[in-house]
């Protein structure tokens, strides 16, 4: 028990922060414009404003305490996470959008969503999952069960079944992808070209479905080339 918690201390404190903060700010926001709780729309902006305001210095208090000097990224290497990112997520969605809940709240304004969910979100997730909490669990445990442990709380942070199950295949690939490159960088910009895609799918296409296929073996096959001309 003293190990899982070790291994898990900093996801415990930085999610309570954020509920905390966005709780609070949530309440307060909502008391200074004199707005009903069931007003959906107000609630969810400051929801988002809320947890945005509180992974920011998270994310940089995290990073800072936790330093190490990582291996260098290349260039190459680096521009292939995207196609990477963007294949996982037409994939996924084509194959589960029939499935996927609908949204019951009002969708939030384009521009906080992408900041959020596709820029903060992924940076601050990759940092305390990966670059922060599995090094930890690595300490204490094999780093097979260390990665399965910090993936599978990755996880199941997400709202349905569907998502979780998404979250977890996407956490063990980034975690693969951190454990061969040593650098974060690589995971981040998977992370977020993965949820930025997600973002603008509307509904199902099996031309995208294809495409995003024929995206991943060819990003693959390429970072796979990368791999031994450098090794």
């Amino acid at each position: 028990m003293r190990n899982l918690f070790y291994a898990l201390k900093n996801i415990i404190f930085s999610y309570l922060i954020i509920y905390i903060t966005t709780i609070i700010f949530t309440i307060f926001c909502l008391y200074i414009n004199n707005t009903a709780l069931d007003n959906l729309a107000y609630v969810e902006k400051y929801i988002v404003m809320g947890m945005t305001l509180a992974i920011i210095p998270l994310t940089i208090y995290l990073y800072k305490k936790n330093y190490v000097k990582e291996t260098k990224q290349t260039n190459k290497l680096l521009f292939l996470m995207i196609p990477v990112g963007i294949s996982i997520s037409l994939v996924y969605n084509m194959l589960t959008i029939n499935f996927q809940e609908k949204k019951t709240l009002i969708e939030m304004p384009l521009i906080l969503l992408i900041i959020y969910s596709s820029i903060l979100g992924p940076i601050f997730e990759e940092i305390l999952f990966r670059y922060v909490s599995l090094k930890k669990a690595k300490e204490v445990y094999q780093e097979k069960m260390a990665i399965i442990l910090i993936t599978f709380v990755f996880a199941i942070l997400h709202s349905n079944i569907i998502a979780i199950t998404y979250a977890f295949i996407l956490g063990l690939v980034l975690s693969i992808i951190y454990k061969r490159s040593k650098n974060i960088i690589y995971p981040i910009l998977i992370h977020i070209s993965a949820n930025f895609t997600s973002i603008f799918i509307k509904g199902y296409n099996i031309y995208l479905l294809l495409a995003g296929l024929l995206l991943l073996i060819i990003s693959i096959i390429y970072i796979n080339k990368l791999n031994k001309n450098h090794t």
